[in-house]
């Protein structure tokens, strides 16, 4: 083993240890702490952010399930969303199917791209130059998510986490202009967005025409059983704000001054160390 040690901890009581033999690159991409460095079992290794991504000695696990399997049960697979993948690997197995014409890949981070094409060039092994590969870096961009039932138009952002201190996160991001007295351009409304709009209350009917709730059975809150998305980059001359919108609520009489920011809560870390 050498003298340096890569250690990945993923879970209490399992970790892993990696010797790194030989250090490639170590910087910071726009979005994430990247390294690659080169182990004498498993080849060159990728890991964003202390956690391993994919390695040369076996990525051809993976990508090959992820790929194969459900091309080969769908049958007729035309078109390809890959989330992610910026190594190129999962692009390349889709690629090697002639009935596929076109591999959509949607990546928050442009430079795993560029790095692994520069120091990982075997595992895309020529799917970026491929005319049928479709790249779209899309921090920060606008995009439809579309379903059978709606379609929705949401900002695609990398959240890596939540402050520490948070007590507690609703998932109901999206609200209607003025709603919670905020104001009408506040990000709820013009950023936020639910997607429920995509989403059945009902599922397809059984062969008796019955139609169940698409829902949790315990919390009865809406479900994504049965349900596709397609997802695809807005047109940047659309407007820059979530779909659908409502036009805004009437303040009641007597409410104060509407506030672009809400802050309930902020009590909780008084007396807080810092």
């Amino acid at each position: 083993m050498g003298d340096v040690v890569f250690s990945e901890t993923l879970h209490q009581g399992y970790g892993q240890m990696l010797s790194v033999d030989r250090l490639i690159y170590r910087d910071k991409t726009a979005h994430q702490d990247l390294v690659i460095f080169e182990n004498n079992l498993f080849g060159r290794v990728l890991a964003l952010d202390g956690v391993v991504q994919t390695t040369e000695g076996d990525e051809f696990v993976y990508h090959e399930m992820m790929t194969h399997v459900p091309i080969l049960a769908h049958g007729q697979a035309r078109q390809i969303l890959i989330i992610g993948g910026g190594d190129g690997g999962m692009a390349r197995e889709c690629l090697r199917h002639t009935g596929v014409e076109q591999v959509t890949m949607v990546e928050i981070d442009a430079g795993v791209v560029e790095l692994c094409r520069t120091y990982l060039p075997s595992l895309s092994a020529g799917a970026f130059d491929d005319p049928r590969l479709s790249l779209e870096i899309a921090d920060g961009d606008w995009a439809w998510v579309e379903s059978y039932h709606g379609r929705i138009r949401v900002q695609v952002a990398l959240m890596d986490g939540v402050e520490g201190s948070t007590v507690w996160t609703w998932n109901a991001i999206g609200k209607r202009s003025g709603a919670w007295n905020l104001d009408a351009n506040a990000g709820e409304a013009k950023k936020g967005f639910l997607l429920n709009h995509v989403i059945s209350e009902l599922l397809p009917p059984r062969d008796d025409g019955y139609r169940y709730a698409n829902a949790d059975p315990v919390t009865g809150q809406a479900a994504w059983y049965d349900l596709r998305v397609r997802v695809r980059k807005a047109d940047p001359s659309e407007a820059a704000e979530s779909f659908p919108q409502f036009d805004p609520t009437k303040k009641p009489a007597g409410i104060g001054p509407a506030p672009v920011k809400l802050n309930y809560g902020a009590g909780f870390r008084k007396g807080q160390s810092s």
